[in-house]
């Protein structure tokens, strides 16, 4: 592990490392990524994923890791978290042989991420045969020093990238097609930036910005003399320059837009933000008068940001958000040209030179992008602005507008945010055009998607979701908005405010007295939704004003299966003091009992049982709390469910035991106090299956020896005939097949189609049990019902080591099947 640091780019050192590295090591692996504090490079978790991709196509299975994970998490459907990105990142790591990661830039990776970054980088240093070999750069931070004090450190001074340096400059001079690109000039200039540039490769760009504007060579001479050899002063040189040509106030538009906006923006997203005369001195957004939108300036606006070229950039838009973008016209980014920008941006020196009129402070920039927003969405007030599918493209700023005008004005300040007041409840107007543009703007959650037809929901359900308790109790004291109102799908505010957590509004709410047992589409009411989330407060709020404890949804779930399921043990003792139906059922069948004991929950298992709760209490497919914990391997819930005379042999419709769900599932403890408590080790399900049976397919080597020593049938067959030999055998478990050869299970017992435990092992092509078989005198040469032997599956199956093995024990290569074929033909 090896952190390099310096105070420049380093994008070409280890572009440079790589190189080396796949060419010295053509056969190893190599991983990187590069930090970039522009877009949504910044994040560790883009980071891993990355790296993960990278890592699974050079796997010995490629992409396979990837494709487990994928199934795991319901083919799709769930997230993976950074835990699971982790496990699969350690598994490729261990699958591989000589590898190299390369993470360049770890200062421009997003500042809240920095404490995962470390602990993620900890996480890879791990001493071991084919370790992983790592390079990180970084400039250098304290956070970063003190955190990697004990790793090799690099230093890299400008020597050592002056040869890159050259090499980088020497092709761009050659393209700037004016003298400097002649034969005659084009090896001084480049020295001479390579010189002025003094090993930083950004200040080297900077330069070759400059050479662009020199027409002559004296020029040229006169520049490099004059230029600072820092990089704030060429951004101060570059500043100066753009306000001479450009009204400051469009500057500082940008500035604010580019340094504090929620996402990455578009060029035309941008354009058409600064589409207001901002020049006029009457300019006013709270007036629409003095805040007109001329969507022609937007051809001429996108042309300004030529004028700030080294201080932002222009670029294809590559990432998720454009990908999941509804809409699907070319896109072109714009943002800050390099992370020395913006901390020049908001450094003291800037403030000094340009504070007096340009102004980008936090609350300032926040307070002048929620009125942009807002004023912009308040366009479609005005009947000569539509908001349709069809209309979307010409309101390039409208999606951004729509999903993050509240997210600016939470960080605004207090008086800010009342001062703006009047702008936003003007937007959030029930029935308006400008509201219905706002609710059909916003992306559907965890999609990115817009909906332009279904009914429009109420303003203060959405105000109660998004947070926006001024908006909420404006709405109610100042607009007469009924608190009773839902959405299409039942959804009062209250259901909201509760469903995302928002409990200063739902206190609001429940004050004005909106209905606490109204019920949505699904049946839940407010209620669930506190419970759901782990409020008490707001539960025990809601039982004061009598709300129906035990009310059902449409699986048949009160507040007491939700409480239960979840583990709040609190809010259960809350609704049991309140008597909460402790049996009450779902749909199928299932009680508070159920959920505790399949999710592990003690504590509630416990208070569920102390009040009475049915701990034989089966549901519609006869499964007992007994057998949800017995398979899922709560012990101690196993444990009081039996103390408190949970019947032990009861099965469910398949003829399960909790026995049978232990052994299957591996839980060795509970098998074993299944066992102390008098379980029959023999009794059978509906498929004639023992416990033995479900350990031995599954491979439970250890519950397979405590049952045979508990006289468990070594030979009992289910109805196909199988033997628990069988199921070993069929399944490839040595180690299981040893111990019932060991406790006298038969090695010729023949299932009903006529088929010994060797022809299983051998039509899956496990040679080891196939030749312990043979060993214990099993026969080579037994058919099945169709004449097939041992030899005819596997050669089927194309184990030919298993023909071989087979052969060599003398079997018989010419005995034929009832079709008359042989192994020979």
């Amino acid at each position: 592990m090896k952190f390099a640091a310096d105070n420049t780019d380093m994008d070409m050192s280890s572009s440079t490392v790589i190189e080396d590295i796949t060419v010295t090591c053509p056969k190893s692996t190599v991983a990187y990524f590069y930090f970039d504090f522009r877009n949504e490079r910044e994040h560790v978790d883009i980071m891993v994923r990355s790296i993960i991709w990278q890592l699974s196509r050079r796997s010995p299975s490629p992409y396979s890791a990837l494709h487990r994970l994928y199934e795991t998490l319901g083919n799709g459907t769930i997230q993976p978290q950074h835990a699971h990105l982790q496990g699969i990142l350690k598994d490729l790591l261990s699958d591989l042989g000589q590898k190299y990661m390369i993470i360049d830039g770890l200062d421009e990776c997003r500042k809240t991420d920095w404490k995962l970054l470390i602990e993620f980088i900890h996480s890879l240093h791990h001493p071991t045969k084919n370790a992983l070999h790592l390079l990180f750069t970084s400039q250098l931070f304290e956070e970063f020093q003190k955190a990697f004090k004990d790793v090799t450190f690099i230093e890299l001074g400008s020597a050592v990238s002056t040869g890159d340096i050259r090499s980088f400059v020497g092709s761009e001079v050659l393209r700037v097609g004016n003298w400097a690109s002649s034969d005659e000039y084009a090896q001084d200039v480049t020295e001479q930036i390579v010189q002025k540039s003094n090993g930083m490769f950004r200040m080297a760009a900077c330069l070759l910005l400059e050479l662009h504007k020199c027409h002559w060579e004296d020029n040229w001479v006169k520049t490099l003399t004059t230029l600072p050899a820092d990089l704030f002063g060429i951004y101060d040189h570059f500043l100066t320059w753009a306000k001479d040509t450009l009204p400051s106030v469009f500057i500082q538009a940008i500035f604010r837009w580019l340094l504090f906006s929620a996402r990455q923006v578009t060029t035309d997203e941008l354009a058409d933000a600064i589409a207001f005369p901002l020049d006029n001195p009457a300019f006013d957004f709270s007036d629409p008068a003095k805040s007109i939108y001329h969507p022609n300036r937007h051809q001429g606006n996108s042309g300004i940001f030529k004028l700030l070229e080294g201080l932002i950039m222009i670029k294809k838009v590559n990432n998720a958000w454009s990908r999941l973008s509804f809409c699907d016209w070319d896109k072109l980014s714009i943002a800050l040209t390099h992370s020395s920008v913006k901390d020049y941006l908001l450094s003291s020196q800037f403030h000094q030179k340009f504070g007096s009129f340009i102004d980008l402070t936090k609350g300032v920039s926040h307070k002048f992008i929620t009125q942009t927003c807002v004023r912009y969405l308040l366009l479609f007030a005005d009947a000569t602005h539509s908001m349709t599918k069809e209309t979307l493209p010409h309101y390039p700023m409208s999606l951004y507008a729509a999903e993050y005008w509240f997210y600016h004005l939470q960080l605004c300040d207090n008086w800010d945010q009342e001062t703006l007041l009047p702008s936003t409840m003007h937007l959030l107007e029930d029935g308006s055009s400008q509201y219905a543009a706002l609710y059909q703007l916003r992306p559907l959650p965890w999609y990115m998607i817009h909906v332009w037809d279904e009914p429009i929901s109420p303003a203060i359900c959405m105000c109660s979701e998004i947070g926006y308790t001024a908006g909420v109790q404006s709405l109610l004291t100042k607009h007469s908005t009924s608190v009773n109102q839902a959405d299409k799908d039942g959804w009062t505010a209250l259901h909201r405010a509760l469903s995302k957590g928002r409990l200063d509004i739902a206190q609001l709410l429940i004050e004005c007295s909106t209905f606490v047992d109204q019920a949505n589409k699904d049946g839940w009411i407010t209620l669930h939704y506190a419970l759901s989330k782990d409020h008490l407060d707001i539960a025990q709020l809601l039982i004061e004003c009598s709300t129906s404890i035990n009310q059902a949804d449409k699986h048949g779930w009160t507040t007491l299966h939700l409480a239960s399921s979840k583990g709040h043990l609190n809010i259960v003792q809350l609704l049991m003091k309140h008597s909460a139906s402790v049996n009450q059922a779902d749909k199928d069948g299932w009680t508070a009992l159920h959920l505790a004991s399949s999710g592990g929950h003690l504590n509630i298992a416990q208070l569920l049982i102390e009040c009475s709760a049915s701990v034989n209490q089966a549901d519609k497919d006869g499964w007992t709390a007994l057998h949800l914990a017995s398979r899922e391997g709560h012990l101690d819930i196993v444990q009081l469910l039996i103390e408190c005379s949970a019947s032990i042999k009861q099965a469910e419709k398949h003829g399960w035991t909790a026995l049978h769900h232990a052994s299957s599932g591996g839980h060795l403890n509970i098998v074993q106090l299944l066992i102390e408590h008098s379980a029959s080790v023999n009794q059978v399900d509906k498929h004639g299956r023992t416990a033995l049976h479900r350990a031995s397919s599954r491979g439970h080597l250890d519950i397979a020896q405590l049952l045979t020593e508990h006289s468990a049938s070594v030979n009992q067959a289910d109805k196909h005939g199988w033997t628990a030999l069988h199921l070993a055998s069929r399944e490839g478990h040595l180690d299981i097949v040893q111990l019932l050869i060991k406790h006298n299970a038969s090695v010729v017992q023949a299932d009903r189609d006529g088929r010994t435990a060797l022809h299983l092992a051998s039509r899956k092509g496990h040679l080891n049990i196939a030749q312990l078989l043979i060993e214990h005198s099993t026969s080579v040469d037994q058919a099945d019902r169709y004449g097939r032997t041992v030899q005819h599956l596997a050669l089927k199956e194309g184990h030919l080591d298993t023909v071989q093995l087979l052969i060599k024990c003398n079997a018989s290569v010419v005995q034929a099947d009832r079709d008359g074929g042989t192994v020979l033909n």
